[in-house]
């Protein structure tokens, strides 16, 4: 085992006892700890990636790899978009009703 991947093990092992204590939605920390558990397979057994890319039709785990990361990747950004679209509309909610409380009544009086 080299050194690079006992840093790896590492890293993996503190993100996969960090999803416990993370205070999120179900999901998030299971697809936490599932990717906390597929980096350990694979820094354990890294020909097993080439193995899977194969029987997928990939030329390389290491492709394979970057081609779910990018998938995650974007996956990721849409769910963000869609989580600050939904902080914007609450904010222009909230600006709304704060605008309406404290609108002062029209005078009829021209300054």
């Amino acid at each position: 085992m080299t050194i690079f991947q006992l840093i790896l093990l590492v890293v993996f092992l503190s993100i996969f006892f960090y999803a416990f204590r993370f205070r999120s939605v179900l999901v998030e920390r299971m697809v936490l700890i599932g990717l906390a558990l597929v980096g350990l397979a694979l820094t354990l057994a890294p020909d097993s990636a080439t193995l899977i890319a194969n029987f997928l039709g990939v030329g390389r785990g290491t492709d394979l790899i970057l081609y779910i990361w990018i998938l995650a990747f974007i996956v990721k950004a849409l769910r963000d978009q869609a989580k600050f679209r939904e902080y914007d509309r609450r904010i222009t909610d909230l600006v709304r009703q704060i605008a309406l409380r404290d609108a002062q009544p029209a005078t009829g009086e021209e300054e």
